[in-house]
């Protein structure tokens, strides 16, 4: 099978559980790829847009949680934490 060498997750890690969202990640760095995660650095609710269910925010991060759990490299600005994991 191809490997993927990067992924990006970006303004998506917020609209999952952070379980779900944890898993994903743990899982794609144990495959030997890295990901781009940015998230909003401020807590920004959203509910549906338009109807549209996938839209909500259901998860508020902070850096500590991905610096403390993974690997990282941070390139975070005043609005997004923006980090490399793997």
């Amino acid at each position: 099978a191809e490997k993927i060498d990067l992924f990006l997750i970006i303004d998506v890690i917020e609209h999952w559980p952070k379980d779900k969202a944890h898993e994903l990640l743990k899982s794609i760095i144990a495959s030997g790829s890295k990901v781009v995660v940015a998230t909003p650095r401020v807590d920004l609710p959203q509910d549906a847009v338009n109807g549209n269910e996938w839209e909500r925010h259901i998860s508020d991060w902070h850096g500590g949680e991905f610096e403390d759990n993974y690997p990282v490299k941070n390139y975070s600005t005043e609005q997004s934490f923006i980090y490399v994991l793997g």
